[in-house]
């Protein structure tokens, strides 16, 4: 048996004893009932399920004991002790009681002798033990991945590491007892994976890549951008316009009578072009040639889906295809989703993102309904959409769209392309409260961060700059901010509110709705790849409660290393992303 050398932990190890305590207790139950001796028992086979523990819990034991020996300063275990069940019985149970006398931080992190399985007769290897380590089992249930995978990311095993995964699930899931899972050691070469128990066949090449990646999730990056926006066409005209504090909302009174009676009358409007590029008007058509002339492909053509849809056709991209419809989180649920398809192996390249086009008297008069528009600056658009500050009272609704190129981290390393920012978390929750209203302490808000940061493996105080929803209403920005500092004030957060960085980029080019999310990304990811801070504009004036730094007015530079955004949406959907220096 090849050894490998890894840092174990109190906790890691007494899990894995106490696993192995209940099997041995499972099977000395079984043994009882037949009359006999468990070694006896298990020796004659009368227990089938039991075939080939008799070789694996030995390995699982000599491997538990030895870390937990290592752990409580000992040089070594009585081997001799393991030749029986009862024997190794004992020892668990001493090992057990020993290691609960001992206070964590002493040992955390000690070096231990880790025994790894076999590779499978005649093909042992010595795998690498550079980083994590994975877990163990009899081969029976060598697909339960998802179970693996649960307590791989529990156990803190970081996204991308490529790992060795056999559950122990299928006979432990009889008998009603948690998976066993054992760190082992990680492996970085698919070929390792074929011979990943003694007991099992050698795995079919084409299965191969499922395993892997199903094993270790992928790690993804951002290797390219796209906007449209009411402050420009382009990534690099936004994000300039952006910086020197440029505001796009306009007055919308010249778009016709329909919009005069309007309680708010202006929006954030993506620069037109020639009057004379276009111009349709669909009920003069419909007036002078009737329905037939309506196309067949109206209807299909109305689908959310088709934008993703013509995407598709048009560059042939044959991977996951589809359009996340969740209000204003639309965009981030977009990229976070084509991030977890990546991530899973479903494909390499994503393109995902989200689009607005929603100027429209109907669009206007029925968010000026609900009561969340600003209505007190038709005659200073400008000054309209002011997130964070005192006289804020709702925002402005905005055209436009974003996206991003979503890339497995080796395929864009072969092609030798420019990498953005990795895409390291993502979490989602629901309010469970009201249609339009977040809760005013947040909780949704705050699950969503820290589902994010947990996924991405990453503590609050190592973020640098949160991209707020901040859509200028009274309750959503109160509830935000106060999630934030919950967030980022935390055990593990900052240690004062000056150092929480955010800003909400709505003051400059509204809100977006279903595009707001991807176009919020984007900032993000500058953020970090250009080292500034976007500004909040119209900040003129805070109360008490909102005492970060919230860039007021002018952009910051600061070095930007993880960067998190926001999206909240009606119906209580919350999305945020988590990007970081690759």
């Amino acid at each position: 048996m090849p050894f490998s050398t890894y840092d174990a932990s109190v906790g890691m190890v007494l899990k894995t004893l106490k696993s192995l305590d209940a099997i041995l207790a499972s099977a000395e139950e079984h043994a009882a009932t037949k009359n006999l001796n468990v070694d006896d028992y298990v020796q004659a086979k009368l227990y089938e399920d039991m075939k080939p523990l008799d070789f694996q819990v030995r390995s699982v034991a000599e491997t538990a004991t030895k870390c937990a020996a290592r752990l409580l300063g000992q040089e070594a275990v009585d081997l001799e002790l393991q030749s029986t069940f009862a024997g190794l019985r004992k020892q668990t149970t001493d090992a057990i009681a020993s290691l609960q006398k001992v206070d964590p931080d002493s040992v955390e992190g000690k070096e231990t002798r880790l025994i790894t399985m076999g590779l499978g007769p005649g093909k042992t290897k010595e795998l690498s033990a550079k980083d994590y380590i994975v877990g163990y089992s009899v081969p029976n249930s060598f697909f339960h991945l998802q179970t693996s995978y649960a307590i791989l990311r529990q156990q803190g095993v970081p996204l991308g590491k490529r790992v060795y995964i056999a559950p122990f699930s299928s006979w432990l899931k009889k008998k009603g007892t948690k998976t066993l899972s054992i760190p082992c050691t990680l492996s970085t070469e698919p070929d390792q994976l074929k011979y990943a128990s003694p007991f099992s066949d050698a795995i079919p090449d084409e299965m191969m890549k499922d395993i892997v990646l199903s094993g270790a999730m992928r790690r993804v990056v951002v290797t390219g951008l796209g906007a449209v926006s009411p402050l420009g066409i382009g990534v690099r005209r936004t994000w300039t316009r952006l910086l020197d504090g440029h505001c796009g909302v306009v007055s919308v009174k010249n778009r016709g009578p329909r919009y005069a009676d309007l309680p708010c009358q202006i929006a954030a409007l993506v620069p037109q072009g020639s009057k004379n590029d276009g111009g349709w008007r669909g009920s003069d058509w419909l007036s002078r040639e009737g329905y037939k002339k309506i196309s067949p492909l109206f209807v299909p053509k109305l689908l959310i889906n088709l934008g993703a849809g013509h995407i598709s056709m048009k560059y042939g991209f044959a991977g996951p295809n589809h359009a996340a419809t969740t209000a204003c989180t639309t965009g981030a649920h977009s990229i976070g989703d084509a991030s977890r398809f990546i991530a899973c192996g479903d494909a390499d390249v994503m393109i995902a993102g989200g689009a607005e086009s929603c100027i429209h008297p109907l669009v206007l008069g029925g968010f000026s309904r609900c009561r969340s528009l600003a209505t007190s600056f038709n005659d200073s658009p400008r000054k309209a959409s002011r997130p964070f500050d005192r006289d804020r009272e709702g925002f402005i609704v905005g055209e436009g769209a974003a996206v991003v190129v979503l890339e497995e981290l080796e395929h864009a390393k072969s092609r030798g392309a420019k990498i953005y920012a990795e895409l390291k978390g993502y979490g989602c929750s629901g309010d469970a409260y009201h249609m339009t209203a977040p809760k005013e302490s947040g909780e949704g808000a705050l699950l969503a961060m820290k589902r994010a940061l947990r996924n991405a493996q990453i503590s609050p105080g190592t973020v640098d700059y949160i991209n707020a929803h901040g859509t200028s209403t009274v309750i959503g920005d109160a509830a935000e901010n106060f999630a934030i500092k919950t967030l980022l004030l935390g055990s593990e957060g900052k240690q004062k509110t000056a150092d929480i960085n955010v800003s909400s980029t709505k003051g400059a080019i509204g809100h977006l709705l279903g595009g707001a999310g991807a176009i919020e990304a984007v900032f993000s990811i500058l953020a970090i790849h250009e080292n500034v801070l976007p500004p909040t504009i119209n900040l003129d004036n805070t109360t008490e409660e909102f005492d970060c730094n919230y860039v007021p007015n002018v952009a910051q530079e600061r070095r930007v290393n993880v960067a998190m955004t926001n999206s909240f949406g009606f119906g209580g959907t919350n999305s945020t992303l988590c990007f970081a220096r690759y």
